[in-house]
């Protein structure tokens, strides 16, 4: 991993416990930063009121100070969530079910429509059509999202990518980022 996508991957971390604290908070679209892996204007705006909030020396950067408090409230906050993946329409059969280029079905279709919709959360997931088919673009955007998450980077869908994609769509997806 090259220093630049380690930074990036680090301010993508930053973006996405910052937004994941904004839930259930007053004001919480101050913290809704993309989670792009840039560190921008709006981010460090995003840490400088998470700093002003919780009593820290307001700097509008990630020091050491600022990254273990958010990185310890994220956990807390998080250990006390329920991993919901409801409605779970991951298919049951066969056991280690994963997909397959050129499959269709409703699993497909519902698939792709969640990845769309993340889309509006994680910008770097591409663009692909909501054909039903599970083809080369919708495996890019599997294959984005997994690095994302830190898992197997395959490009395919199985129980534990499903599960990612049902909580980062219960967490993000309804809400429109």
């Amino acid at each position: 991993m090259t220093e630049h996508t380690t930074y990036r991957t680090a301010v993508s971390n930053l973006q996405r416990y910052l937004r994941i604290l904004s839930e259930g908070e007053n004001g919480a679209d101050i913290f809704a930063v993309p989670i792009d892996g840039i560190f921008d204007t709006a981010t460090a705006d995003a840490v400088s009121e998470y700093q002003r909030r919780k009593g820290l020396n307001v700097t509008g950067r990630a020091d050491k100070i600022t990254w273990d408090t958010l990185f310890a409230e994220y956990l807390e906050r998080t250990a006390e969530e329920t991993r919901k993946t409801d409605p779970d329409l991951f298919p049951a059969f066969p056991d280690g079910y994963e997909t397959e280029f050129g499959e269709t079905g409703a699993f497909i279709t519902m698939l792709q429509f969640t990845l769309d919709e993340l889309r509006q959360s994680y910008d770097t997931l591409p663009y692909f059509a909501i054909s039903g088919t599970f083809d080369g673009d919708t495996s890019l955007a599997v294959k984005e999202f997994q690095r994302i998450h830190s898992l197997p980077v395959t490009g395919r869908v199985n129980r534990r990518t499903w599960n990612e994609i049902a909580v980062a769509y219960n967490r993000y997806g309804r809400y429109g980022g």
